[in-house]
């Protein structure tokens, strides 16, 4: 990630603290390839990109002011970067919102207090925040869980095990 998409990712911070207008952004201006495609070529001209952005903009519900900013990335050439901006607009949000990020991955669908426990365990490490966990299944891992949050890591796989007993008898 370049040091230009963080400090448009900060612009992007500073100009909307609502997570929810900037998802609807996102939305708006990365799930269509067509659109990228019109907003970065250069055979269309500045006048038809501003009018492009203003109708999607209002269809979309986005304020002027985030309606600007995507012109501004649009004049700079940086339509292609925006999935990057957004990424690191989340990043910067969750940072500034004390919000830790943990991918919870299981072997299969736990119960729901064994759920529970395990995110008020991993919750433990993260004293002052709010962890969000994001829950996947890999049936691979065969039992147990596989946590990830904060740059730490949290493995209690069967495959963590063995590998820990491994180590231990080596």
């Amino acid at each position: 990630m370049t040091q230009r998409v963080v400090n448009r990712a900060k612009v992007l911070l500073a100009l909307c603290q609502e997570k929810d207008q900037v998802d609807n952004l996102k939305e708006a201006f990365t799930s269509n390839q067509e659109l990228t495609r019109v907003l970065c070529a250069p055979v269309v001209s500045w006048k038809k990109k501003c009018k492009v952005i203003d109708k999607v903009s209002e269809k979309a519900g986005i304020s002027k002011l985030l309606s600007d900013f995507i012109k501004i990335a649009a004049r700079d050439g940086e339509i292609a970067s925006l999935p990057e901006i957004f990424s690191a607009y989340h990043g910067l949000y969750n940072q500034k919102k004390g919000i830790v990020l943990c991918s919870l991955q299981f072997a299969k669908e736990p119960a729901k207090s064994e759920r529970k426990q395990i995110e008020a365990e991993i919750a433990e490490h993260f004293p002052g925040k709010q962890v969000e966990f994001q829950i996947e299944i890999r049936e691979e891992l065969l039992g147990g869980y596989l946590a990830k949050a904060g740059g730490l890591e949290f493995d209690r796989s069967y495959e963590g095990y063995l590998q820990e007993l491994e180590r231990q008898l080596v």
